[in-house]
């Protein structure tokens, strides 16, 4: 069934590397003449792990230079908003800029910390096997997500399923049965739930039976689409189908033509839009899918997001370059990723951004280096309600591609790697 991917989170990996996410961030910190507060911080990996032995500093003071115990803990006292943090961990640097929440949560995952645990159990209802054009995607309530199927053959399934917020949650299970023909879904034949299971976090269970018994009630929308500037690698999908309360991550390898009529569950879905321009800058367009109408999703008619200086090949530059790149008009947030020898840097950024001081990380021990080259490229987010702040909050554990996958509209832009030369 080539819908579906053969490992359960693999088109999640997919979704999440077109995020592309290794954080670099400027923009300025401290001062600004908020109240004084105790910053009071944590650091974790992508699986929400305390992280030890990371190394912070405030306000790029190498004097006020902490380090994380077992717990992953960090403490400043007296901080003045909005402020700046600067983690190291391993050989990776992650600034964080224009801060103001007490109570901040850093990664050196820029992919967003999550939770995970793989369970396991039948789909029972249908004849098995399948017919050759049906599927059974795996969902759950909540904002949890999956990028499972059950087995065509059996109903058998064994998933990882993902979720924030909290190592321990309640969710309902949910299967939906589907046929196709492709890339159209053409009918949903009918879904289920398992209520009330409890999910912690590195928890696997087995024995999670799902019985399909309802019906899906649908409607149906019209996709149309401009790839605008964006005509390269174009690929228009399904993201996230949403039935019975329940929402299910679909996006294989297959692209929707633009004026396609579309049938999906009336709780409605999100569709994705990805293309390229010429020389590699990307474009990503989320959007949800009006129902009974028609779902329009354009991309930019010019490229919007590019790098400006240092020119790609440029040599000689210096150990503490600025990098600057053309603005996107209405950014939320920027990411500037930073990689070379032995070293990897991220900078968040507010959006009024459209240039980066690279400070002299030699507190850290990992400066930019005499004649080395390093790649760099940016990242923006429009219509995402992201800034740095949103990216160390506790309680969405930052920046992570579920987040993003539920947003009811949202532009991501990165423009194509560049590459410099430092000086001898």
């Amino acid at each position: 069934m080539l819908l579906f991917g053969k490992k359960c989170l693999s088109q999640i990996a997919v979704l999440a590397a077109l995020f592309l996410i290794t954080a670099c961030g400027g923009g300025g910190g401290g001062g600004g003449g908020g109240v004084p507060i105790a910053v009071s911080g944590t650091v974790v990996d992508n699986s929400n792990t305390a992280v030890s032995g990371a190394n912070i500093i405030l306000n790029h003071d190498s004097a006020s230079l902490v380090t994380t115990g077992v717990d992953g803990a960090f403490n400043f006292a007296n901080v003045t908003p909005p402020y700046t943090l600067t983690m190291k961990s391993g050989t990776t640097v992650i600034e964080y800029r224009n801060l103001s929440r007490a109570n901040p949560k850093l990664s050196p995952s820029t992919g967003g910390a999550t939770y995970s645990a793989t369970l396991a159990g039948n789909v029972t209802g249908p004849p098995y096997p399948l017919a050759a054009d049906q599927g059974i995607i795996l969902g759950a309530t909540n904002s949890v997500l999956t990028g499972g199927f059950a087995n065509a053959a059996t109903g058998a399934y064994s998933a990882p399923f993902v979720w924030t917020g909290g190592p321990a949650i309640t969710a309902d299970l949910a299967a939906l049965q589907i046929s196709y023909t492709s890339p159209l879904i053409t009918s949903y034949i009918q879904t289920g739930t398992r209520t009330g299971v409890s999910l912690n976090k590195g928890v696997n269970q087995t024995g999670l039976d799902i019985a399909l018994s309802s019906a899906v009630t649908t409607a149906s929308t019209i996709l149309n689409y401009n790839t605008g500037a964006y005509s390269v690698g174009v690929g228009a999908k399904y993201l996230l189908l949403k039935a019975n309360g329940a929402q299910f991550f679909f996006s294989g390898n297959v692209v929707i033509p633009s004026g396609s009529s579309i049938l999906l569950p009336s709780g409605g879905a999100n569709f994705l839009v990805v293309g390229s321009d010429t020389d590699g800058n990307q474009a990503i367009k989320i959007g949800t899918a009006v129902l009974g109408g028609t779902t329009i999703l354009n991309l930019p008619s010019s490229t919007v997001l590019k790098n400006s200086l240092p020119a790609n090949g440029a040599t000689n530059v210096s150990k503490t370059p600025t990098l600057s790149w053309t603005p996107v008009s209405g950014a939320d947030m920027y990411l500037v990723i930073i990689g070379g020898p032995g070293l990897q840097y991220g900078f968040y950024l507010p959006g009024s951004s459209s240039s980066l001081a690279i400070p002299d990380y030699t507190t850290f021990g990992l400066p930019l280096a005499a004649n080395s080259t390093y790649s760099w490229a940016v990242a923006a987010f429009k219509s995402s309600g992201l800034s740095p702040d949103s990216v160390t909050d506790p309680a969405s554990s930052g920046l992570n591609m579920l987040n993003l996958f539920e947003l009811p509209n949202l532009d991501y832009y990165t423009s194509a790697s560049s590459n410099f030369t430092t000086a001898p």
